[in-house]
């Protein structure tokens, strides 16, 4: 069920990130793609030191990592947003109380404050 949340929340962020003048999304296929080349694609989960390598040859210049956890019955998601060469955090935020019926909302509202924090990144 969390992966559920994860991957949905993912493609809506990347939506939402995209309404951003200064950010370009790197597809899935285009990640799908490098982690081909580095003979990774059948692996179950990508780690940070994984996701930072894609991003790398990606020409990623900053990356959006993100987890949901189960708390108490409700969902929290987490976004992370880092400098691919410095591994710098730039941004790290949550929302929680997430459910099926709210996830939208709750995306836009971890969204927004991402946005926020990232606006002034060339």
């Amino acid at each position: 069920k969390l992966s559920w949340y994860g991957s949905n929340a993912a493609e809506l962020l990347a939506v939402d990130l995209s309404k951003m003048p200064n950010v370009d999304i790197i597809s899935k296929q285009r990640i799908f793609d490098v982690l081909k080349q580095l003979k990774m694609e059948k692996i179950p989960t990508v780690d940070s030191q994984v996701s930072t390598e894609v991003a790398k040859q990606s020409g990623a210049r900053i990356m959006v990592r993100g987890s949901t956890l189960m708390l108490g019955g409700a969902v929290v998601m987490q976004a992370e947003v880092s400098d691919v060469a410095s591994g710098k955090v730039l941004a790290a935020e949550r929302v929680t109380g997430v459910t099926e019926k709210n996830m939208l909302e709750k995306t836009d509202e971890l969204g927004g404050m991402l946005r926020e924090r990232l606006k002034d990144v060339k």
